[in-house]
């Protein structure tokens, strides 16, 4: 199923990429990517800060997109865009671009 893109609202496959990600895709090149997983806990109050700390490490990594959970689904989501959208993070992670996050001028 595909998931809105956070950068420019359109849809795309995975809610982190950009514009030349996917259109490097399409053309058949592999992007660099990595999987990101939080597990579920029984403890409520657990799963909420695992989420908080998702949230931080995303903002870390230059992604500032917040993660939650969603008690009544038990599932955790995160925001795509600024708008309120949002994508529910299937198997409890999603896949990011490596390139992106690894092309950050760490201090």
């Amino acid at each position: 199923m595909p998931r809105h893109n956070m950068f420019s609202g359109g849809v795309v496959p995975h809610p982190n990429l950009t514009k030349v990600d996917v259109l490097s895709e399409m053309k058949g090149n592999k992007m660099n990517k990595v999987w990101i997983e939080i597990e579920r806990d029984d403890d409520k109050a657990v799963n909420h800060e695992r989420a908080e700390k998702f949230t931080n490490l995303l903002g870390k990594l230059g992604l500032p997109r917040k993660v939650w959970l969603n008690e009544t689904k038990n599932r955790y989501f995160i925001a795509t865009d600024d708008a309120g959208g949002h994508a529910e993070l299937t198997d409890n992670g999603d896949w990011f671009n490596l390139d992106a996050f690894g092309d950050l001028n760490w201090k």
